[in-house]
């Protein structure tokens, strides 16, 4: 079992507000012929990123090297089924502004480690939803158990795989190996609003 400890500090009414204007203005823009019979917002978890700078040095002193974003990662059940997600951002004062809504793979294979961790027996620990942007990885950080559950990973990563569940050390030891084999920076940067999706 695994406990969430995202915090939405609005009304989720101006949250559904939001993501239902955007989700419309999507389907138009997709000419989506089948328009979904419901749609519901489901888990919302803020985002974690992982730096990947200094690995080694994160190593060596055990520390994961991870930081929480003004990001929030939202899943929308059409007809019942995880079938999109919204991207949401916090200034630093005021509430959530969702600014991306999108039809998405990423949210059907959160929704499958959802139930994965939900039927788990272990002790209960705190998940956070991680993203470590060089790799394009999506996981779910079990931060009692320093242990992170591999959502959605490269292809190109050798020794990880998602549906994977690995100890936060082994998942720095396994990045560091792999990190000469991925974009320049500057790739990377071009390419990061186009992460979630």
């Amino acid at each position: 079992m695994a406990t969430n400890e995202t915090r939405y500090d609005a009304p989720v009414s101006d949250l559904i507000a939001q993501i239902g204007r955007l989700l419309s203005g999507l389907f138009r823009k997709m000419k989506y012929e089948l328009q979904p019979r419901s749609v519901q917002l489901a888990e919302s978890f803020d985002i974690w990123n992982l730096s990947t700078k200094n690995l080694q040095k994160a190593i060596e002193s055990g520390k994961f090297p991870s930081y929480k974003t003004r990001y929030q990662h939202h899943q929308i059940l059409l007809d019942n089924s995880a079938k999109a997600c919204a991207l949401s951002q916090k200034p630093p004062s005021g509430v959530h502004k969702v600014f991306n809504v999108a039809i998405s793979k990423v949210a059907g294979r959160i929704d499958e480690a959802i139930t994965h961790l939900e039927k788990e027996e272990k002790d209960d620990s705190r998940v956070r939803l991680l993203v470590i942007r060089p790799f394009w990885i999506y996981a779910f950080w079990l931060v009692d158990r320093k242990q992170v559950y591999l959502i959605s990973v490269s292809a190109r990563i050798r020794g990880l795989k998602a549906g994977q569940q690995v100890s936060t050390s082994k998942l720095l030891r396994v990045l560091n190996k792999n990190i000469n084999r991925f974009e320049p920076k500057e790739e990377q940067k071009r390419k990061r609003r186009r992460m979630f999706w």
